[in-house]
């Protein structure tokens, strides 16, 4: 390989050169697949960091190779990414891709074209800069939690014979240059090796021209001439100070800063009032498409420009949208916090919501739609919230209807924007090593010029009555039958808000697994394939689900099962024992989930906006301890009634 050493045979079921070996799979699915495996070496192998960064270039993002012309240019994948799974004595890396209908031949073509220039040429020195500053950035983020370190430990104990191996390997990523990344793409990624398959209907693809163009890259590779430049890198450390504090924006903002000295990223959550409960009536979806788009470029940085600004400065940034709310998170090193709120500041003032960025939000907005109505139990959720809440935003899918996606226009979203992201109406939670003051003037720097604005508060839904229709059932022939069943709930810091939070977790584990339901009608009666509960709380009001995905000739005996155990929550106090073993879950689990600094930001952003002081968000946590056996039994005779209850159930029609 690029050492000189040749790399290990590969395993009898790799194709030999110079064609990779294609398969297709045709089962009805309405997704649409491509995956492409290569076997690789072992993580101690002198080939492995080079693989790794040429993972990332390949597909590791918006600035990838892949990413950029399938998804950016030809818009013929939903989602692709490139994978390295190390294990002990191998790896595999695996392109994936989820197709646009009837595009799954044109993938498999563009992924070969990629792979031929990829080993032909090798990546440039600017790529693979930007791959190390996205591996390092990873490694940083995994460093923020006990676990994420405890993991990184252990495995190069196993792998590497001790913990001195991490350093080690990132003194070879940062020694990979592009000749010799040229020369390990060649070795390990050459079209020859890999294994091709199509999940897909067999009409929308001929095999043998697409074999042919893969047998073609193979031998391209194989006739071309080595070339290559070098590489360069760089990083530092930020300032510190203790206290969690409050302070006012020149904008109208409000800021909340917890400092968190020796953290290695800072973590800024930026929250307001809107979300899917707010969109125009003709327009569902909007706020979705706003979440999707908003990262999509801003002043005068398109959506490519950004993406490469914020790898260059290794950080990442995520927006989202709920019923009642919306956010912008931004996590960066804290050496380049002021440069990251420059382009948190961009985002807020100056999105460029490019109309060919909309297009390509609305096919897949649309593409969702499609797959939800194809999945039985999303289907099952979206019509529980459309039975509860029928006369109000929350009973509209959030991710649109097929009418208000094709109506969502850029003036419709500058407009949602303008309104919604104002100094007036905005909190930003800051949390890492950072001095407040600091934070302060480099944001009033960043957002000068923003409008105050004024602030808005959705409309939530009247508490509704008994439903008009208690049942809903929709035929469907899948091997699996879904039941949900949905109740009005108190929304966020109402009455019974906290007390419905400690029900979750009695029916589903405080920590993601156990709970009443799991160990009655999963592990006691055998009723249950999954099976859950989940509280959701807006702005007004809220809802409370039970979900079981069961046999459809047990239906009846599933159903039967979910409402015994709403009657024993309404009828018999918690134990004691039990009670407690569930507080102490929810406050030990909600901890675990504060590692990362842009947790923390959430919270103390999160509690500024629906509480008004970011700096109780710890004690707000701690809530759960103080509910009793007596205010639970309340709260489920109150809120739990099965005479108020939606009950939607999918599958095979004689199911019921």
């Amino acid at each position: 390989a690029g050492d000189g050493a040749a790399p290990p045979a590969p395993p009898r079921s790799s194709p030999a050169r110079p064609g990779g070996q294609l398969e297709l799979i045709d089962r009805g699915f309405a997704e649409q697949r491509v995956e492409v495996a290569f076997w690789g070496p072992g993580p101690l192998h002198a080939d492995a960091a080079a693989l790794d960064l040429l993972a990332v270039v390949l597909g590791g993002g918006p600035t990838s190779r892949l990413f950029r012309r399938l998804r950016l240019k030809e818009d013929l994948v939903l989602s692709i990414f490139v994978d390295a799974a190390f294990e002990q004595d191998g790896c595999t890396v695996v392109v994936a891709a989820s197709c646009r209908p009837g595009q799954a031949g044109a993938v498999v073509e563009a992924v070969a074209d990629e792979l031929e220039r990829l080993c032909r040429e090798g990546p440039t020195a600017d790529e693979l800069r930007r791959a190390r500053t996205s591996v390092m950035a990873d490694r940083l983020t995994e460093r923020e939690t006990v676990d994420g370190r405890a993991n990184r430990l252990g495995w190069y104990q196993l792998h590497a014979g001790g913990p001195d191996g991490e350093e080690d390997y990132e003194r070879q990523i940062a020694a990979v240059d592009p000749a010799r990344a040229r020369a390990v793409a060649r070795a390990w990624l050459h079209p020859g090796r890999a294994q091709v398959g199509l999940l897909c209907p067999a009409t929308d693809v001929a095999l043998e021209p697409l074999q042919a163009r893969w047998s073609a890259a193979g031998a391209a590779v194989d006739a071309a001439v080595p070339a290559a430049p070098p590489p360069g890198g760089a990083r530092a450390a930020g300032p510190r100070a203790d206290g969690v504090v409050r302070l006012p924006l020149a904008c109208g903002a409000r800021l909340v800063v917890e400092p968190h000295p020796g953290d290695g990223l800072v973590g800024v959550a930026v929250q307001g009032f809107g979300g899917s409960g707010a969109e125009p009536e003709g327009a569902a979806g909007l706020a979705e498409a706003w979440s999707e788009l908003l990262l999509k470029g801003a002043g005068e940085r398109d959506a490519d420009a950004f993406a490469r600004e914020l790898e260059a400065r290794m950080g990442g940034a995520h927006a989202w949208v709920s019923r009642s709310a919306m956010g912008l998170q931004l996590s960066v090193p804290p050496a380049e916090l002021d440069a990251g709120l420059g382009l948190l500041a961009d985002l807020l003032r100056a999105p460029r919501f490019d109309a060919d960025e909309l297009e390509r939000a609305r096919s897949d907005l649309r593409a969702t739609r499609d797959l939800v109505a194809d999945d039985p139990e999303d289907l099952a959720w979206e019509l529980c919230w459309s039975g509860l809440y029928p006369n109000h935003a929350w009973g509209r899918p959030q991710g649109g209807t097929l009418t208000g996606i094709s109506r969502i226009t850029r003036g419709g979203l500058r407009g949602w924007h303008k309104a919604r992201i104002c100094g007036a109406n905005l909190v930003i939670g800051v949390a890492g090593d950072v001095d407040p003051a600091e934070v302060q003037a480099s944001l009033d720097r960043a957002l000068a010029g923003m409008a105050p604005g004024a602030p808005t508060r959705p409309s939530p839904p009247a508490e509704p009555g008994p439903p008009r229709r208690r049942r809903a059932r929709v035929p469907r022939a899948d091997a699996a039958a879904q039941i949900v069943l949905g109740l009005p709930g108190p929304g966020v810091g109402q009455p019974g808000a906290t007390e419905l939070r400690v029900v979750e977790a009695l029916l589903a584990g405080a920590t993601g697994a156990g709970g009443r339901l799991f160990q009655a009608l999963r592990e006691d009666r055998g009723l249950a394939y999954e099976v859950g509960a989940a509280a959701e709380r807006g702005f007004g009001a809220g809802a409370f689900f039970l979900h079981i995905a069961t046999d459809p000739g047990r239906v009846r005996e599933a159903r039967r099962g979910l409402r015994a155990e709403l009657e024993r929550l309404r009828r018999e106090p918690v134990g004691a024992a039990e009670l407690e073993r569930v507080r102490r879950g929810l406050v030990d689990g909600a901890a675990l989930g504060l590692q990362r600094a842009v947790s923390r930001a959430e919270q103390a952003a999160g509690c500024e906006l629906w509480h008004g002081d970011g700096r109780r968000w710890r004690d707000r946590l701690r809530l759960p301890l103080e509910v009793g056996a007596e205010q639970i039994l309340e709260v489920a005779r109150h809120r739990l009634d099965p005479a108020r209850a939606v009950e939607v159930t999918v599958g095979p029609a004689g199911a019921w």
